[in-house]
């Protein structure tokens, strides 16, 4: 799911239940900065969200996000 607002923003995934988002995700391959639109929809709306990198060698929080390597969170993920 690509959750877009009408300024050109947009995020890859939102993993919604119920019809209400609960988390939303950004997908990069090596950067590690927050992604600004990421950040633009964590603050406006107040979702949880997490930033996805290939290969990180340290989870870490910025901006309350979480910043996680991609095979640990696909691993966690419950569907």
């Amino acid at each position: 799911m690509l959750f877009m607002y009408k300024r050109k923003k947009e995020v890859d995934f939102a993993l919604v239940k119920n019809d209400a988002i609960e988390r939303i995700i950004e997908v990069k391959s090596t950067k590690s900065d927050i992604s600004r639109d990421l950040l633009y929809f964590h603050e406006k709306y107040n979702v949880p969200a997490t930033q996805v990198i290939k290969q990180l060698k340290h989870s870490q929080i910025r901006n309350n996000i979480k910043i996680v390597d991609a095979m640990k969170f696909l691993q966690a993920l419950y569907l």
